[in-house]
């Protein structure tokens, strides 16, 4: 790296003298050549700048639309949670509601099952006058 410096900048340096000395001055052909040739990397900067800037927009593009979409499947999946979470409330009301049947039915049994057993442990209802 320290090498390509070096030569970068002695090239100007040894130019110069070149050029100070007279002893070889270049004909307007040459100039040209070698202005164009200077032009020619100014113009290859500016085109890979423009490519720059174009990929550059078409990730941009490309990330805002990506954005939008994530933004849209967040919305739906959020809403998909709170329809879940209500229908896990719904559920949790009628296993509750359930379970209350379930409690009153088998209060509701051992009632009749003692009405029942008081009626068998009373006087027979039938062969027997009570006037007697």
């Amino acid at each position: 790296m320290k090498n390509y410096i070096i030569m970068a900048m002695a090239a100007p340096l040894v130019l110069g003298a070149c050029s100070s000395t007279g002893s070889s001055s270049m004909d307007v052909g040459q100039r040209i050549s070698e202005r164009g040739s200077t032009i020619g990397s100014y113009g290859a900067a500016w085109s890979d700048g423009q490519r720059d800037v174009k990929q550059g927009q078409r990730l941009i593009d490309k990330g805002s639309s990506s954005s939008i979409n994530a933004e849209k499947q967040l919305a739906r999946a959020r809403a998909d949670m709170i329809k879940a979470e209500e229908q896990l409330r719904k559920a949790q009301v009628a296993k509750a509601e359930g379970e209350r049947l379930i409690a009153d039915g088998t209060a509701q049994m051992q009632q009749a099952e003692s009405a029942y057993t008081a009626v068998r442990v009373g006087p027979p209802a039938v062969g027997t006058d009570p006037r007697n």
